[in-house]
Formats: C-alpha cells, structure tokens, sequence
C-alpha cells in the first residue's frame, strides 16, 4: 500500500485495485487486491453508500446482516480512489461511479485500512487518524 499525504488527506493506493473479498461480521471488510499487495479495510461504524442511479442509503455494521446486502455489488469493482481524511473520515469511488463515504466516530474506532506490509491507518474516537 502507497500512502501520499496531502493537506487534508492521505490518499492510498493499491497496485492491483479490484475489491476481491466482502466479509460481514460486526463490521463489513473489503479485501483490495491480491493478498500479497493488497490492503482490508475494515468498517466498523455507519457509513453512506451510493450506487449510480440509486438514492444514497445509510448502513450500519452488525445491525441487520440483510440490510447490508445493498454492499454485496461491489464484489469485482475497481477502487480509482481511497482517501483517509484528517478529520477522520474516509471516502472510496468505485469505477462504477459508487461512492462509499465512513464518517468518524465520537466514541468508537470508525475505520482501519491494513496493508499487506503491515502498514495500518486507524480513525480512532474522536478522527483524527494515526498510521
């Protein structure tokens, strides 16, 4: 994984993009790449997802397994962005035109982005991630 930091961000990157595993438990977990060079990010707090043509529907981690079912159409997509903010949030597009947007959380960890050369960024409580 490839961290450049900008002035309110670190963009990632990945060098073969495509989202090749979706895992579900008290979180939703997105596999990117090949396991050798790939990157999981893992959300553990509401986030908002929008599909091309489709309303923006909010969605929360290990709440309702079925009501996450809309996260299943991104198996085999493309990430052409992958943005960790420094207030904490974190924003992925998609090469369909879906954005997938996780806030910061008050309380809990919102997100962590783990590379497969252990390399991590975590939004602690409160954002402001650390890496």
């Amino acid at each position: 994984m490839a961290m450049v930091e900008h002035g309110d961000r670190w963009s990632l990157s990945v060098a073969d993009p495509e989202i090749i595993r979706l895992c579900f438990d008290y979180a939703v977990s997105l596999d990117i790449g090949l396991p050798e060079s790939g990157v999981n990010v893992r959300i553990e707090q509401r986030l908002t997802l929008r599909r091309p043509g489709s309303d923006e529907v909010i969605l929360t981690p290990g709440r309702d397994g079925v009501g996450l079912a809309p996260i299943l159409g991104l198996f085999g997509l493309t990430v052409e962005r992958l943005d960790a903010f420094k207030d904490g949030h974190l924003e992925v597009d998609l090469n369909d035109g879906t954005t997938l947007r996780v806030p910061s959380h008050d309380r809990y960890e919102a997100w962590i982005v783990a590379g497969s050369d252990h390399e991590m960024i975590i939004s602690p409580p409160g954002g402001d991630p650390v890496g």
